[in-house]
């Protein structure tokens, strides 16, 4: 009984040195690993949480990678429970929600750049490609944004049904297109050309215009296929560029 007493008090006070050193020196004190044992400080009461860090980065290889896990990936480690693998879960969400709430919401989004800073919050954490849509009104200020289609880790359609919708919903002329390559660079595959430039054309016989198409990578690197070159449309022509010009 003794001897667990001391272990107990032992264990009390690690996590209380832990906590005193993220409040005095914040996360850049930290690796990965002791980011993980912080962590679960908070869904593992009891138990060592240091050993079941490490098996994590074991099994996983990588701080982002056990983040990216599935719940089911994560329930797979020794320590692990239900209420644990939803919190480690749960920080690729919360970082994205975070961010997406922090963008400004009158932002004027008249250069590629912008838009592509505005993109990469969505995708965090995210295994498959997602398309997403922004339509802008004739001062380059966001009407609206929406998700319009999820697909695999690889691909992603580009639905044209829903894009006409959406821009009719709206009343909006002018749409940007974002979608991200979950497992790889921003580069623009010739599938993402060929389709970015079909739908470009079927859109304009509708007084449609697709004014850009971003891609987002692994790494949250990010591209504009208007800056690009990939479309002939888009080359020598500024970003004030809008539909009521053409």
């Amino acid at each position: 009984m003794e001897l667990n007493g001391m272990a107990n008090n032992l264990h009390k006070d690690h996590r209380k040195r832990v906590k005193a050193r993220y409040l005095s020196l914040g996360l850049d004190a930290f690796t990965g690993h002791n980011i993980l044992e912080f962590l679960l400080f908070f869904a593992i009461p009891q138990k060592d949480t240091n050993e079941i860090a490490h098996q994590l980065m074991n099994q996983f290889g990588s701080f982002s990678a056990v983040l990216d896990a599935s719940l089911e990936e994560l329930m797979e480690v020794d320590g692990i429970g239900e209420h644990a693998a939803i919190l480690l879960h749960l920080i690729p969400d919360l970082a994205r929600a975070y961010l997406e709430d922090k963008a400004e919401p009158h932002q004027k989004y008249d250069t590629p750049q912008k838009l592509m800073e505005f993109f990469k919050p969505k995708f965090i954490g995210l295994k498959q490609e997602v398309l997403y849509a922004v339509c802008l009104d004739n001062t380059n200020h966001m009407v609206s944004c929406t998700k319009l289609a999820e697909g695999f880790s690889d691909s992603v359609s580009l639905p044209i049904e829903e894009i006409v919708k959406f821009s009719f919903r709206y009343n909006a002329k002018n749409i940007i297109l974002a979608h991200n390559h979950p497992f790889g660079l921003a580069n623009p595959s010739a599938s993402d050309q060929i389709s970015t430039i079909e739908l470009k054309k079927a859109l304009s016989a509708l007084n449609i215009y697709l004014i850009d198409h971003i891609i987002v990578g692994k790494n949250l690197d990010a591209l504009s296929m208007r800056e690009y070159g990939c479309l002939e449309e888009f080359v020598d022509q500024d970003w004030t560029y809008l539909a009521s010009s053409k």
